[in-house]
């Protein structure tokens, strides 16, 4: 359904809504809200990874494997993650959103 409607996209910004969104779109099917990946930081360190991704965030040449596999230096699923809280932070924000 998402390379459908939205497709992955290029950027780094577009790879973390579309991971997040298929996150909380399985969540919301399936009512488990425990997914490993989409916790696999404390917030001190998704923090500051964000900070360094915003950097980041339009460049279409990232490390895809770095970023959600951690094959760099970032931990391992570091972009789920991130992408995860940032699509649940809008969609508490903006709670007429489906």
């Amino acid at each position: 359904m998402r390379w459908d409607a939205y497709g992955y996209g290029r950027s780094l910004g577009d790879a973390f809504v579309s991971e997040g969104l298929a996150d909380k779109f399985s969540e919301s099917v399936t009512g488990a809200l425990d997914a490993p990946w989409t916790h696999a930081l404390v917030d001190s360190d998704w923090r500051s990874l964000l900070d360094q991704a915003e950097r980041e965030i339009h460049r279409e040449d990232y490390d895809h494997a770095a970023r959600f596999f951690g094959t760099g230096n970032l931990p391992r699923w570091a972009g789920y993650t991130i992408g995860y809280r940032l699509v649940s932070l809008y969609s508490r924000a903006n709670p007429e959103w489906p």
